[in-house]
């Protein structure tokens, strides 16, 4: 009986979450917001808002990296693709993502080693707590993993599970927005044994014309625990334009550098995103 007792009550608390963050949204559009297109990309903080039910979102794009320190020459990821996908209600929302990456790598007897294939699968959900209320920020949360389908050398083999809250505040008439990313993933150190990194990430936008934004970015990553000497803390600081032929497509462009010697150098990438 007990079982069936807490079976119900977390039921119920879902079912309270789902609803009302379904309807704060819902009060957020009739309130005469403005309808349009939100993206996860091209900064790493990802938006705090869902798709919304119905709704059926693709975002794409390709990265062009080095990292000399690492002894990777340069690597090409495309097409960054995510799925996104509003279920259920406003404040549920599925994600499928998958990218392919090409690196050269420096030998140890000097000669380039090229490495081609797809990355792991990535699954997520992503559930709207809350909408903004004065200094309270919008809020979401998203339980994600990463899936052993990768290529042979690419793959990490096992299932990497994860969590990111993400969190942000539309400032003023809305032409500024602050947000954050706080998650914690599995990760794979050298080794090929599995270790918690923390993220951390800021970043900061604004309009300044009617289709126009831009954006500036920290994050960092942080091993926890027992991650072994290979792994190190990376730091990185971008920023990037985006710009809204219409409110159902975004196109966007980023450039970024690394803070630390086990950081990228630096990187750059352009995409796109289209709602139905």
């Amino acid at each position: 009986m007990k079982v069936s007792l807490r079976k119900f009550a977390l039921i119920f608390i879902a079912t309270l979450t789902l609803g009302t963050a379904a309807r704060a949204q819902e009060r957020k559009r009739e309130s005469g917001s403005k309808d349009e297109i939100t993206t996860d990309r091209p900064d790493f903080t990802e938006a705090s808002s869902t798709v919304g039910k119905g709704r059926q979102q693709i975002e794409s794009g390709y990265t062009f990296s080095r990292n000399r320190d690492a002894g990777i020459l340069s690597s090409h990821a495309y097409p960054e693709l995510l799925l996104r996908v509003g279920v259920i209600s406003d404040a549920l929302e599925l994600r499928v993502g998958q990218s392919f990456i090409r690196s050269t790598a420096a030998s140890v007897d000097g000669d380039e080693v090229v490495s081609t294939g797809a990355e792991d699968l990535y699954l997520g959900v992503k559930l709207a707590l809350s909408s903004q209320r004065q200094t309270w920020p919008e809020v979401a949360l998203v339980v994600q993993s990463a899936v052993p389908t990768g290529t042979h050398g690419l793959t990490a083999g096992r299932m990497l599970p994860g969590a990111n809250l993400l969190y942000g505040w539309e400032l003023g008439s809305g032409a500024f927005s602050l947000g954050g990313s706080t998650q914690v993933n599995g990760a794979l150190n050298d080794d090929r044994r599995t270790y918690a990194e923390f993220a951390q990430a800021v970043t900061v936008g604004w309009d300044f014309a009617k289709r126009v934004g831009a954006y500036v970015e920290a994050y960092a990553f942080v091993p926890l625990g027992n991650a072994g000497a290979s792994v190190e803390r990376t730091r990185y600081l971008n920023g990037g334009f985006r710009f809204r032929p219409n409110r159902n497509v975004q196109l966007d462009v980023r450039a970024g550098r690394g803070l630390t010697a086990a950081s990228d150098d630096y990187f750059v990438g352009a995409g796109f995103s289209v709602r139905h």
